[in-house]
């Protein structure tokens, strides 16, 4: 089940109190310039501007997970020098197919190390 978009927005201010040197001062309630309504100022590509656009919650949805930090590079950036990352997942094996969606929760070893390597570890 997926969370609420109540709870989202939680998890979104919850931020500067589990990080307040990285969010203490972000008003994650002003809408970051990066967001518009306008297509033609939008990243999509021209053959879809024509397109209808998506449902208001999902919009609403999408804009409240882009808030969220990302929590891989926050992890880096939180420890202390000389500092180590400990990963628990349920590792997929790797001939396996990982599900996009995440929903078993088990992924490739792989993919973790990449997402931690891209964070800086």
């Amino acid at each position: 089940m997926h969370p609420s978009l109540a709870q989202v927005h939680d998890r979104i201010e919850l931020q500067k109190s589990a990080l307040p040197q990285m969010y203490g001062d972000v008003d994650f309630t002003q809408t970051p310039e990066r967001y518009t309504q306008d297509v033609a100022e939008s990243s999509l590509p021209p053959s879809l501007h024509n397109m209808a656009p998506p449902p208001a919650d999902m919009v609403a949805r999408v804009k409240a997970y882009t808030m969220l930090g990302d929590v891989t590079a926050d992890a880096y950036a939180a420890l202390k020098p000389g500092g180590v990352l400990g990963v628990v997942e349920h590792r997929l094996p790797s001939t396996d197919t990982q599900d996009p969606t995440g929903a078993s929760g088990y992924v490739h070893e792989d993919y973790v190390k990449s997402l931690a390597e891209a964070a800086g570890f």
